[in-house]
């Protein structure tokens, strides 16, 4: 075992070429760590956000994480010129060497597999983990120059609940429902990991990376998204109570 998830997970290789950890639910993710959690949570709320809009406050469709056993699903409808394509990008990101071109052979279902445990660690879809690889000169192979891995820092969720928890007190009038408070967690982690993501690209390519909102102003969107009645029946008994207020004066003991 080596301090590399995905190349642990990659060297437990099924007969099939496809990542087979033990007891792992995503592939490539290490089965009882917090990025299980993190991307169970994110597969809850990508489901939800496919039925429901509302559940997008912040116009993003988060990507719903790949599943141990499911690679092959990802390439469903795929031709000998869809998968030659997809090999010959794969190998120009560093990601593939020998293959057999137009067939989806054990290079490169492994090739694939690797992408997809790299798309989950990044908590992004597969096909924009590609383009990203490629944009900043491919991993350490054939196609690539060698560069540390992203490292991505995230807010606890814990301190993330409890910032949204004091501004639904004064915005929603209580505490949020659990159910809110890890929809905000992922939609907020998203977009933290979408910035570092970039930073890391941006710093070969150069440009300009905007910061996401502080967690106080995201929680105040997503409340204010989520919950318009409630927000507006707490404004209107905040203002009643202010001019109630005006009107008695000071309180005499």
């Amino acid at each position: 075992m080596s301090n590399d998830p995905i190349a642990d997970a990659i060297a437990k290789l099924d007969p099939t070429g496809f990542v087979n950890q033990q007891g792992a639910v995503f592939i490539g993710i290490p089965a009882g760590s917090q990025t299980e959690t993190i991307l169970s949570q994110r597969s809850a709320t990508s489901s939800l956000q496919s039925t429901y809009p509302q559940f997008q406050p912040f116009g993003v469709q988060l990507a719903q994480p790949y599943k141990t056993g499911t690679a092959l699903d990802q390439l469903s409808g795929f031709g000998p010129e869809d998968i030659y394509a997809l090999q010959l990008r794969l190998h120009q990101a560093g990601m593939l060497d020998n293959f057999i071109p137009n067939v989806l052979d054990k290079a490169t279902r492994k090739a694939f597999t690797e992408l997809l445990a790299t798309a989950n660690a990044s908590r992004q879809d597969w096909a924009t983990t590609l383009d990203q690889i490629s944009t900043v000169g491919g991993m350490s192979g054939s196609g690539g120059a060698t560069r540390g891995p992203l490292q991505v820092e995230l807010t606890n969720p814990d301190d993330l609940k409890n910032i949204a928890q004091n501004v639904a007190q004064t915005l929603y009038g209580g505490n949020l429902p659990e159910e809110d408070l890890n929809r905000f967690v992922a939609s907020y982690q998203s977009m933290q990991s979408g910035t570092k993501t970039q930073a890391y690209n941006t710093a070969l390519t150069g440009g300009t990376v905007t910061a996401p909102p502080t967690a106080a102003v995201a929680a105040e969107t997503q409340i204010r998204a989520e919950h318009p009645d409630q927000v507006a029946v707490t404004a209107f008994g905040n203002r009643l109570n202010d001019v109630i207020g005006g009107l008695i004066g000071p309180h005499y003991a």
